[in-house]
């Protein structure tokens, strides 16, 4: 599975330019890169056919895009 998240995040544009243009620890303190990686598991369970721990969250209208996290949410 670490193969499927690693090309999730790497799809993402933003953690791309930041991991070029920060050093290791500012990347590494990023909030982008958090909730790039939560969402990052989630569709790979997804993907692998896994129920998601806390699933009937996303049911909620006020959910990002199937996702539990609203938008913008920093975790």
């Amino acid at each position: 599975m670490n193969g499927v998240l690693k090309g999730k995040l790497l799809e993402n544009d933003t953690l791309v330019q930041q991991a070029a243009n920060n050093t290791k620890e500012q990347f590494a303190n990023s909030p982008d890169l958090s909730l790039a990686i939560v969402f990052a598991i989630m569709d790979a369970l997804d993907a692998h056919g896994h129920e998601q721990p806390g699933a009937e969250l996303a049911e909620d209208p006020g959910g990002a895009e199937g996702h539990p996290v609203g938008a913008g949410a920093v975790i």
